[in-house]
């Protein structure tokens, strides 16, 4: 019995364990703001912004992520890596209200120069902790969007 015991408290704490490393792939999970999609002026695209964060006391980490899609991909589902088109460090800790809209404090500021043009314009000196590394891609996944970062 004592045996049993035993091995039934090694495995509901082994399950316990997978559970809790266990990520999912889109932005479904608790750690993951998803911003409001900005459409493309001919409604053909969307941009949305992402903050990630996690992995607790030991090994916190906070990424911001923008990414391109067609305008019929849900917000969630453009998270996906392949409509990745910006990541650095994350940018802010905390929510701000501005003209009754909630947005994250000092993030990438996203904007359309016309329906085939995002720009992308951060600082990292006003990121939470600095941004050591950024990715920033050139064009959307399907090619009909040219991303520029702006000073």
């Amino acid at each position: 019995m004592r045996y049993f015991t035993v091995s039934l408290a090694i495995a509901v704490a082994s399950a316990f364990f997978m559970a809790a490393c266990s990520r999912n792939n889109d932005a479904s999970g608790e750690d993951v703001y998803v911003g409001k999609p900005i459409y493309s002026p001919d409604h053909k695209h969307i941009a949305v912004l992402f903050t990630e964060s996690g992995g607790g006391g030991i090994s916190p980490y906070c990424i911001t992520r923008v990414s391109v899609a067609a305008a019929s991909v849900e917000p969630s589902i453009a998270y996906a890596e392949k409509y990745l088109v910006y990541q650095g460090g994350c940018h802010s800790l905390g929510f701000v209200e501005i003209e009754g809209k909630r947005i994250l404090q000092d993030a990438p500021a996203l904007k359309w120069d016309g329906s085939s043009v995002l720009s992308i314009s951060f600082n990292p000196r006003l990121a939470a902790g600095y941004v050591r590394k950024v990715i920033l891609a050139t064009h959307s996944y399907d090619g009909a969007v040219s991303v520029v970062s702006v000073p």
